[in-house]
C-alpha cells in the first residue's frame, strides 16, 4: 500500500486474496471444532445411553412383576426413547441454530463485512 498526504492507493486484488485465505482459515478453524465436538458429542451419548439402559432394566423388571407383557414393554419403552429423541432432536436444533447465528453475527462483525 502506497500512502502520500493526498494519495491512498490500495491494491485491491491483495486484500481480496487475503479475505479469500482468511475464510479459508476459519473454515478450516470451524471444521476442526465442529470434529471435537461430534467426537465428544458421541462419547457423551454413550455413557448416557449406557446409563440408560441400566436404568431400564430395573424398571423392566418391576413392571414385569406387576403384569406387564413383553410387548407391552417394548412399546413403552420405544415410546419413551422416541420422545426423548424427537425433544432432543428440536432443542438440539433450535440451539444450535441461534448459537450458530450469533457466531455468524459476530464473525461478519468483527471481518466488517456485510451481514448476509
Amino acid at each position: 500500500m502506497f500512502t502520500s498526504p493526498d494519495l491512498v492507493l490500495i491494491d485491491k486484488w491483495s486484500m481480496i486474496k487475503a479475505s479469500e485465505q482468511f475464510g479459508l482459515v476459519m473454515d478450516i478453524f470451524t471444521y476442526v471444532i465442529a470434529s471435537m465436538i461430534f467426537i465428544l458429542t458421541f462419547f457423551l451419548l454413550l455413557v448416557a445411553f449406557s446409563q440408560n439402559t441400566k436404568d431400564n432394566i430395573w424398571e423392566y423388571g418391576v413392571m414385569r412383576s406387576m403384569g406387564v407383557t413383553k410387548q407391552e414393554g417394548k412399546r413403552i419403552f420405544m415410546y419413551e426413547a422416541s420422545c426423548l429423541m424427537a425433544g432432543a432432536i428440536l432443542l438440539g436444533v433450535i440451539n444450535g441454530t441461534i448459537v450458530s447465528r450469533c457466531a455468524a453475527y459476530l464473525f461478519y462483525m468483527m471481518a466488517e463485512l456485510p451481514l448476509y
